[in-house]
């Protein structure tokens, strides 16, 4: 199998979908397919999602990390990302979050599932991380991607008209996205060894 991406052999890779799960055709699964190193994060229930029970299997998925590893998240997996950083675990040195679905927008009121994932912590994160919106995304608007990416202290980065940047989209393999990544893998790991580095005073 060819290298996907630069880190594939040092660090381990977790896929996030959103609801439904990601289908054959969504990059994620692309990307499962030709990185050795990453894997999904299967939920019980992809179609009526629950909020607590997304973040324990998230949570139970990393703690089985031996590796540093990298959060590969879309819409609503992003939020379910978010969520458990409250428990962040040692291993996660990075979070890359496409198209994180506003779960506060009138889109998840009730009865819809997602409103399970209210309220979006506000936080900032204590380790990098990178929002990738586009600018015609029906459930994320540019104005909130960006309230978002300054609450959390995240990095973005804005493409054209891509929707939801999801199946729908029909990006394939989704080159530009394993660019992003391949970039922002390299960039944590060198922030992990620097703060491994000075934690040990060398």
């Amino acid at each position: 199998m060819s290298i996907l991406l630069k880190t594939e052999n040092t660090l381990r890779f977790l896929t996030i979908p959103g609801g439904g799960g990601s289908l054959s055709n969504h990059w994620q699964s692309h990307w499962e397919k030709e990185c050795s190193t990453m894997e999904r994060v299967d939920q019980d229930d992809w179609d009526t999602p629950v909020k607590s029970e997304w973040v324990a299997t998230l949570d139970s998925a990393i703690r089985r990390s031996e590796k540093p590893t990298i959060l590969v998240a879309h819409s609503v997996g992003c939020i379910a990302a978010i969520h458990w950083t409250v428990a962040l675990a040692n291993q996660v040195i990075g979070i890359f979050l496409v198209a994180p679905a506003d779960v506060e927008d009138k889109w998840a009121d009730p009865p819809a599932a997602y409103a399970s994932f209210r309220s979006i912590p506000l936080e900032k994160l204590r380790i990098p991380s990178l929002i990738v919106a586009s600018t015609n995304d029906p459930y994320l608007s540019l104005s909130r991607a960006k309230f978002l990416a300054e609450a959390w202290g995240s990095e973005l980065k804005v493409l054209g008209e891509y929707g939801h940047i999801g199946s729908e989209s029909r990006l394939g393999r989704w080159q530009e996205g394993i660019d992003l990544l391949d970039r922002f893998s390299v960039h944590c790991l060198n922030v992990n060894t620097h703060k491994t580095r000075f934690s040990k005073g060398k």
